[in-house]
């Protein structure tokens, strides 16, 4: 599904059981594991959560001690709930698909994207956009799923950015479960995508 309407529409309906879906009964780890991997990275600010839904991810970021997130996403229920949960420096309403992200370039020190990317209709572009948010040296951390990593290519739209110089340090965990407790989607494996942005590159 890609269409903007239709997802901010499944996620406003889903928006006040979703955490408990997917923490709960779903067994979710990659909130928790993305947030840490952008702390063994070091303690920088401020962060964008692209995608950060409820605030799932803000809070694993929060409990790792990030004190400075914004957070971006198209669901304005999900927004709501983020902003109630108070980790937030500041939330937007904003789909990737559609273009530029409603904020400078290099504004941010790392951005994290966790469970979203499924969305992208041009996931290099995405990536792309990623790399101009971040300030030269910044970090990013994000996921994706593997069925969609091998249709897509993704790791060669990853290499790619690296050979152009925009990415370095770039890595990749192997595949690693998803959500074993959802019965749809537990065949279904992750992986976890770590970069650094380029000091020196035109972007």
């Amino acid at each position: 599904m890609t269409d903007a309407a239709q997802i901010a529409a499944r996620y406003d309906e889903w928006a006040q059981t979703y955490e408990h879906e997917l923490l709960h009964e779903w067994r979710y780890q990659a909130p928790a594991v993305a947030a840490r991997l952008l702390a063994d990275a070091g303690m920088v600010s401020p962060v964008l959560d692209v995608g950060c839904g409820t605030g799932l991810v803000g809070r694993f970021l929060n409990d790792a001690g990030f004190d400075t997130i914004d957070g971006v996403d198209l669901s304005p229920a999900s927004l709501e709930s983020a902003r109630a949960c108070g980790v937030y420096r500041e939330l937007a309403l904003a789909d990737f698909n559609s273009g530029p992200l409603p904020f400078p370039d290099s504004t941010y020190a790392a951005v994290i994207c966790v469970g979203v990317l499924s969305y992208a209709v041009d996931p290099g572009a995405v990536v792309g956009e990623f790399c101009r948010l971040v300030e030269p040296g910044g970090r990013l951390v994000f996921t994706h799923r593997m069925d969609l990593w091998e249709q897509q290519d993704f790791g060669g739209i990853l290499l790619a950015h690296q050979e152009s110089g925009v990415l370095h340090d770039l890595a990749w965990s192997e595949p690693s479960e998803y959500m074993p407790g959802n019965e749809e989607l537990s065949d279904i494996r992750i992986r976890y995508v770590t970069a650094s942005v380029s000091a020196t590159t035109a972007r």
